[in-house]
C-alpha cells in the first residue's frame, strides 16, 4: 500500500540567505527550508516557491515571525520573493519511471518479453 500525501496547509513564508550550519549540523544549501512545527528531516512539497523548485527538506529552525523560511543563495531572491502565503504538503509524491523508447520491456503478466516501445507509440515486436 503507498502513503497518500498529507492533506495541503496554507503557511506564511519568507526567504532568507545567510551561509552557514543548521539545525540539523548541514551547511545551507538549495532545497532546505527552516520550520519549527516539523522535525528535522521532514520532506515537504511546498508550491509555489522561491526557486521553482517543489521539494524541499525541513532542515533548519525559525527564530519568529513567519511559519516557513526558504534558503535561497541569492539576497535579492530573497527580499524579492518577500512574504507569500504557499500550499505546504508532507511527504513527496512517487515519481513514475519514464519508458525510454527503444529499449526492451521486460516480461510482464500479460505482456511477452522482447517488445520494443516505438517513438509514435505503442509496443511492436522485436
Amino acid at each position: 500500500m503507498t502513503a497518500l500525501l498529507a492533506a495541503a496547509v496554507i503557511a506564511g513564508s519568507t526567504g532568507y540567505c545567510l551561509n552557514g550550519t543548521m539545525a540539523d549540523g548541514t551547511w545551507t544549501r538549495p532545497g532546505s527550508v527552516a520550520h519549527n512545527g516539523y522535525p528535522l528531516g521532514t520532506r515537504l512539497t511546498i508550491a509555489p516557491s522561491p526557486t521553482g523548485r517543489r521539494r524541499f527538506v525541513v532542515r533548519d529552525r525559525i527564530g519568529w515571525g513567519t511559519e516557513l523560511d526558504f534558503w535561497v543563495s541569492s539576497c535579492a531572491r530573497a527580499i524579492a520573493w518577500g512574504r507569500r502565503t504557499v500550499k505546504v504538503r508532507v511527504g513527496w509524491p512517487k515519481r513514475r519511471k519514464p519508458v525510454r523508447v527503444g529499449k526492451v520491456a521486460p516480461g510482464r503478466a500479460g505482456m511477452p518479453p522482447g517488445l520494443i516501445y516505438r517513438a509514435g507509440g505503442g509496443w511492436r515486436a522485436r
